[in-house]
């Protein structure tokens, strides 16, 4: 079709049907369940020494074919939705549109014209689409997909991983944006939803999805997200379930606050001045050391004005359709810019938490940091730094006086402080000067 005539959708190919589930007693053993987490999504008892078919009991043993077996079930049973059909339906009068809409931010379409050339129009010679397979390969799972896990090319491969999705509905969704995200919430936050950056929505989205599919019993006592986080949800907030093809669907009317908002690393991912140490700690794969819980840290970070400044840290975008960057600083022993690499950035950020928040009450404290050096408050002058003074810029010779500012946010594993400069520690240690003495 004339591209300047094209709608600008893209038709997306499948080659999978529908699946759904059996359930039986070797089943609930296998995988640490009870009969209750059957009746939570199908709304009746499961009765020992049965099978059943989705929510149907099979009703008498299998008849014989010829080319397979007959069941009697004792209800009809619909085509189950996939994660997508469910999010776009609004049954039970809720809607989930919004957080849909931030899925289709990550969509992948690759052409399949293997498939584009065997549509009867093709090889009639008439106009057709061009068919495309789609993916989410920054997000859990394909929402769409029938296929999930292992082998998802093969169809007559049928073992899948069935998958978890959780979701807000849109009053929810926005609740969590004015009270967490925006700067409704009273913080200087990001100004609204729109400038929001893509990698913070995808941390958001992939809070919800999960690799396993999410039971009854699993509320209580927790289940892993895709960020890694353990999550538990109070049965009072669910207020949709349901038992899809390719995930288990929980509709939440209270959102799942990420824990990189609510732990020390929150100011970070919240506020709009600190980009380039939210990219150094994604880069450095720092964020599930810094979220744990429990933990009492004092994490110190720069902001993207300090790093400008004295240039000791610079994110320098090498292709940001594809999201690919690195750090730079210049450095002022050789007077030329150094490209820093994934150990540096790491220990740069680790000596940047401590252990501990300081107390306030000695009049110099020692803190131990992630990085095993010791950072010293000095509670009198209200400053702070490494075990040597900090320097201007990357490798420089002047001396500068870091102070620091506690963040307003709430932390629920530390404190989160703003400073003005690195910490710097020495690279000898005590006892290899003492050793290099002849007496």
């Amino acid at each position: 079709v004339d591209s300047i005539n094209a709608n600008r959708y893209k038709k997306v190919f499948t080659n999978s049907r529908k699946y759904a589930p059996f359930f039986y007693d070797e089943y609930f053993d296998i995988y640490n369940l009870k009969s209750d987490d059957y009746e939570f999504y199908f709304g009746r008892p499961f009765e020992s020494g049965n099978i059943y078919y989705a929510g149907g009991k099979l009703a008498e043993d299998e008849i014989f074919a010829e080319n397979g077996f007959v069941y009697k079930i004792d209800r009809v049973i619909e085509p189950l939705m996939n994660g997508e059909q469910i999010l776009q339906s609004s049954d039970q009068g809720y809607s989930y549109s919004n957080f849909l809409k931030m899925i289709y931010l990550f969509p992948d379409f690759k052409s399949n014209l293997e498939e584009t050339y065997k549509q009867p129009e093709a090889k009639a010679g008439a106009d057709f689409d061009t068919l495309y397979n789609l993916t989410y390969p920054g997000l859990v799972f394909n929402i769409q997909e029938e296929l999930t896990g292992p082998n998802t090319n093969n169809s007559n491969y049928t073992v899948r991983y069935h998958n978890g999705l959780l979701a807000p509905t849109n009053e929810a969704f926005q609740t969590f944006l004015d009270e967490i995200v925006t700067s409704a919430s009273g913080y200087p936050h990001w100004p609204s939803y729109d400038v929001i950056p893509k990698e913070i929505k995808k941390l958001i989205v992939n809070t919800y999805m999960c690799l396993i599919p999410v039971y009854e019993s699993d509320l209580a006592s927790g289940f892993e997200n895709g960020e890694g986080e353990r999550i538990t949800v109070d049965a009072s907030d669910i207020v949709q379930k349901y038992y899809g093809s390719n995930c288990t669907f929980l509709g939440l009317n209270k959102a799942i606050v990420p824990r990189a908002f609510s732990s020390v690393t929150g100011p970070i991912y919240l506020r709009p001045g600190y980009s380039f140490f939210r990219y150094a700690m994604q880069t450095a794969k720092v964020l599930p050391a810094l979220k744990k819980e429990p933990a009492d840290y004092a994490f110190y970070s720069l902001s993207d004005n300090t790093l400008m400044e004295d240039s000791s840290f610079v994110l320098v975008w090498d292709n940001r359709a594809l999201h690919k960057y690195h750090f730079e600083g210049f450095n002022r022993s050789i007077e030329k810019w150094s490209k820093f690499n994934r150990k540096q950035i790491r220990k740069m950020i680790l000596n940047q938490v401590g252990v501990e928040t300081p107390s306030g009450i000695a009049s110099k404290e020692f803190i131990e940091n992630l990085a095993g050096n010791y950072i010293i408050v000095d509670n009198i002058n209200q400053t702070i730094s490494g075990g040597i003074p900090s320097k201007y810029g990357y490798g420089g010779d002047s001396t500068i006086t870091v102070t620091f500012q506690e963040f307003e946010e709430p932390s629920d594993n530390g404190k989160s402080y703003s400073v003005n400069g690195w910490f710097l520690f020495p690279t000898v240690k005590l006892y290899g000067v003492m050793s290099s003495y002849t007496k």
